[in-house]
């Protein structure tokens, strides 16, 4: 039974999809309803289909412009970040440099965390800067890869945190990220600002926990002492925004984890997801060729029906769907139409990215030049696969239907998959590459 549609149906198979790091084979199982692929077998270890060449400058030079783009999509939230603002009784004299009530000067343009506790953006309700300023919006990115958006979003306002299984680039930039979904159900979850779950009622002394690590060497304050070996909390709204760039592919069971991210978001509050679109003209195409198959990191394969679905489950409802990332949806064209013709794969890819290629410098020049011709070529396929929602990527922004079905699959999803929650997608399996 399909996991999206719950319809039983005759499977569409995929086979000999090569992973283009290793040179195994995998099967692609399609659903014929609506579409949703699995990857088959999916390894029960997924680490040697990481190796550390995967990791970083996934978007090469592009990666400004779909930073520029995805905040766009987020919308740039308004608290402590205009750049000329008035606060109450006159504490705010200009953008650049503020001057409080007591004379102290402070920074406030990009929300830039102060050394004084006083001056904290916390995600425990403390007020930005000064108490005559509103609550600062809260941001989770869910596979935050090297803190990329996470750094654009605290510029534009927003206080950040983010998610991701190796955290260490991210962590030396200053940004508090969790190595697992389920950490934001614990009380020993902290932020280097003082987060402290809101769920969470001490019912015993509070203790020195050594479940927390120590952080010091990356920048970030050592942690309150929290309650050991405590029990789990549920998980509170709290997020005014959950974003998960390309990473949704990668989890062992987005159903459960799309039920974690509707329990954790605020009433108004968004979810944005973006995935490779397996209905698109580029995977029907290509077939096993395209690019964003990505096996066995692709543990998953979305089309639009199917990720409205698992959006429906989770208690969301979708109010926006763009159906191309540019950069994506032209190396998904140019790409799979060179792996379609040459034995090595993703060669001109690699080459973008500054990453091994595999081949000689004959075979070398030849894919490049003819992947910046394709690229070319495939600019008005591009706009004309987004006109026909048929693009090589899906964007869908979802919020909570209502408080009543929040209540549904939010409490009672997290009761039913227990208290470790979702946290086990991101340690028995891989990681999103953004």
């Amino acid at each position: 039974m399909c996991k999206a549609c719950d319809k039983v149906c005759e499977p569409e198979i995929l086979e000999a999809v090569v992973d283009p790091l290793t040179g195994v084979a995998f099967s692609l199982v399609r659903c014929s309803s609506c579409g949703l692929g699995r990857t088959e077998p999916q390894p029960a270890d997924l680490a040697p289909y990481y190796p550390a060449a995967y990791y970083g400058g996934r978007h090469g030079a592009t990666a400004g412009f779909c930073v520029r783009r995805r905040l766009r999509l987020v919308g740039e939230e308004k608290c402590a970040n205009a750049r000329i603002r008035e606060c109450e009784n006159g504490k705010c004299v200009n953008a650049g440099m503020r001057e409080c009530a007591n004379g102290e000067e402070h920074r406030t343009s990009n929300i830039e965390r102060s050394t004084s506790n006083a001056q904290r953006s916390t995600f425990n309700g403390e007020k930005c800067a000064n108490a005559g300023m509103r609550e600062c919006g809260k941001l989770l990115d869910i596979g935050c890869g090297d803190g990329s958006f996470l750094l654009a979003a605290k510029a534009q306002g927003w206080v950040v945190a983010g998610v991701e299984r190796f955290p260490d680039d991210a962590r030396q930039k200053g940004l508090e990220v969790f190595t697992d979904v389920r950490d934001l159900q614990s009380p020993c979850t902290y932020l280097g600002s003082g987060f402290r779950n809101p769920g969470f009622r001490p019912k015993a002394p509070l203790v020195p926990c050594s479940l927390n690590p120590d952080l010091s060497a990356v920048g970030i304050a050592k942690p309150e002492p929290c309650l050991l070996n405590p029990e789990p909390c549920p998980l509170t709204p709290f997020f005014d925004c959950i974003t998960l760039w390309h990473s949704l592919e990668h989890i062992a069971d987005p159903f459960a984890l799309l039920g974690q991210v509707s329990a954790l978001l605020k009433p108004g509050g968004r979810v944005i997801v973006a995935v490779p679109d397996n209905g698109g003209w580029q995977a029907r195409l290509f077939g096993r060729f395209w690019l964003h198959l990505d096996v066995p990191r692709h543990l998953w394969h979305f089309t639009g029906p199917a990720l409205g679905e698992a959006f429906q489950k989770a208690g969301l409802e979708v109010v926006q769907t763009v159906h191309q990332e540019f950069e994506y949806d032209v190396l998904g064209w140019s790409q799979s139409a060179l792996n379609a013709f040459f034995k090595t794969p993703n060669v001109f890819f690699n080459w973008l990215m500054k990453k091994p290629t595999g081949v000689g410098t004959p075979m070398l020049v030849v894919q490049v030049a003819l992947g910046v011709i394709f690229a070319g070529l495939s600019v008005p396929l591009v706009w004309l696969g987004s006109l026909f929602r048929r693009g090589g990527t899906l964007v869908v922004v979802g919020r909570l239907r209502s408080s009543k079905v929040l209540k549904f699959f939010g409490t009672n999803l997290i009761k039913n998959i227990g208290p470790k929650g979702a946290g086990f997608l991101w340690e028995s399996r891989g990681e999103s590459r953004q």
